[in-house]
């Protein structure tokens, strides 16, 4: 079988980062699974149309966990992750996930950063110096949806005056 159910410590966790999300107030489940291969130490997934219908949640969220990582054992008999890092490998995930509550669309998704391994390894300020940029970034795409947003007021007002005339 390619997924298979959690332990309950791992449930645990995603109860506890739900609930600190608030994502709950919206309906919005995690339900997290193990696999036994992965590229990814943890993944968000919203489920299809079929699942839904099948669980009966609308806005269902499976997070998708590589149970080496989680539950693996090195060759020493100690386990690859702490509690810790178990933690902030779903805390991570399961930020991507957001709810917009004026159109009640479940979106899983979010900005990104993304770093070569030896690149950290060579930089010590790699994660602060990517961190940064991609902060102007989105201080560049804010700036440009604003005037945006302003032209479109503006031009809605303009037809507006048009039509009382």
């Amino acid at each position: 079988m390619k997924y298979t159910k959690a332990t309950d410590e791992t449930i645990e966790m995603v109860n506890e980062i739900s609930s600190k999300l608030g994502l709950d107030i919206y309906g919005v489940k995690f339900e997290p699974v193990y696999v036994k291969k992965a590229k990814e130490v943890c993944k968000v997934v919203k489920a299809n149309d079929f699942t839904k219908y099948k669980a009966k949640e609308e806005d269902l969220v499976f997070v998708v966990c590589y149970e080496d990582f989680f539950e693996g054992i090195d060759p020493m008999g100690h386990g690859y992750a702490s509690e810790t890092d178990k933690y902030k490998a779903l805390r991570l995930a399961m930020e991507q996930v957001s709810f917009d509550p004026e159109k009640e669309k479940l979106i899983i998704g979010c900005n990104s950063v993304v770093l070569p391994v030896g690149y950290c390894i060579d930089n010590d300020d790699a994660v602060k110096s990517a961190l940064y940029n991609a902060t102007i970034m989105a201080k560049i795409q804010h700036d440009k949806k604003e005037e945006e947003d302003k032209k479109k007021a503006l031009k809605a007002k303009g037809k507006g005056k048009n039509k009382e005339q």
